[in-house]
């Protein structure tokens, strides 16, 4: 005995079958009148076309991903450490300026205290201060130990 549904069981089955198959559509080729290439679904209506074979796509690399991910961590902390470095070198560049100003202002009270006869300060109500003369010495001293710290 047969079974009434198997045509339409066989219908089915080759329905299914041809879904799975890739669709591609057709690619053509063509040089117009001017030299001008084109590529196109259907070929022109004039001329002659060639029918290009194209290869399906290659199926997504599962690691591709995580590769992406990692190179986004790894610019990230290049960033960061550009970022990192060029505050150190702003750093640097201030206490480089700092030294020199300090250096300079340690110099020039060493040489009032060598070259000038009375030494005085500026005290905070804006009066002078005349260093003593037992004192001088002391602090000739302290302005050559502030040259050695700044001006190295």
């Amino acid at each position: 005995m047969t079974n009434p549904n198997r045509p339409s069981q066989v219908a089915m089955l080759l329905l299914m079958l041809s879904a799975v198959q890739p669709v591609v559509a057709g690619v053509y080729k063509w040089v117009d009148e001017n030299g001008q290439v084109h590529y196109g679904e259907r070929p022109p209506m004039a001329g002659e076309a060639k029918r290009m074979t194209l290869e399906p796509a290659p199926p997504p690399d599962p690691g591709a991903s995580e590769r992406a991910e990692r190179i986004r961590l790894d610019n990230e902390s290049w960033r960061e450490e550009k970022t990192r470095r060029a505050e150190e070198q702003a750093r640097a560049k201030q206490d480089e300026e700092l030294r020199k100003r300090n250096c300079a202002a340690a110099r020039g009270n060493l040489t009032i205290y060598q070259t000038s006869g009375r030494v005085f300060h500026i005290n905070e109500q804006g009066e002078r201060q005349y260093v003593e003369d037992q004192n001088r010495a002391a602090a000739e001293q302290r302005a050559r130990e502030r040259v050695d710290k700044w001006c190295r």
